[in-house]
């Protein structure tokens, strides 16, 4: 009578217990399930061995695609997945090139570093020395000369950039302006803040919106 009051009370324990595995996170009830299986007073008293485990464990894989709170079977899901996975790697790829053009120096700005390069060069280089000469004889001619030194420097410079390939330059004595982004439709020019609306209304009209590169 005794020994059967202690199986009964022993199912009975392990029944409350096991009712309460549902409410446990996934992997705990994974631990747990082990233990039992291998509790010999448990084996022996409900005999389900081998069979509980392979349920528990189908249930464990089942709830952990859900849950995704196991090691083992993330790989699985993985591998499952690989399709999505690779969408997402392309996904990240595309957004890496985007932060990267996000992140790159605008036409403008790579624009005015050739700029400043031009002015840095002339003034080490100065005039040619036809314009030197011709200085000698007319000093006012001295600004006319500058802006047609920096103008050559300036688009020898752009023109050397392949980052800049897309843009036209127009040459000297062709009516436009020094730069031009057909694409976008937007055109750049080297001028001076007091000389810049009449260069407005000049390309406007035929090359879309313009953008000044002041020296």
């Amino acid at each position: 009578m005794n020994s059967m009051s202690r199986v009964l009370s022993n199912l009975l324990i392990l029944l409350i217990f096991l009712s309460g595995l549902a409410s446990l996170p996934v992997p705990a009830v994974a631990g747990i399930s082990v233990r039992l299986v291998h509790c010999p007073q448990a084996a022996r008293t409900l005999s389900f061995n081998y069979d509980w485990r392979i349920r528990t464990h189908l249930d464990y894989d089942r709830h952990s695609k859900e849950a995704s709170g196991y090691d083992g079977t993330a790989v699985l899901a993985t591998s499952e997945n690989l399709d999505q996975l690779t969408g997402d790697r392309a996904r990240f790829v595309n957004s890496a090139e985007f932060l990267a053009a996000e992140t790159a120096p605008s036409i403008e700005a790579q624009l005015q570093t050739h700029l400043d390069n031009a002015i840095a060069r002339f003034a080490q280089e100065g005039f040619t020395p036809n314009q030197a000469a011709a200085l000698v004889k007319n000093p006012n001619l001295e600004a006319a000369f500058r802006g047609t030194q920096i103008d050559t420097f300036f688009k020898e410079s752009v023109s050397a950039d392949a980052n800049l390939s897309n843009l036209q330059i127009t040459p000297r004595i062709r009516f436009g302006p020094d730069v031009f982004d057909p694409a976008n439709k937007v055109w750049y020019d080297v001028t001076t803040p007091a000389q810049w609306q009449s260069h407005v209304l000049k390309y406007n009209p035929g090359f879309g919106q313009g953008v000044p590169l002041f020296h």
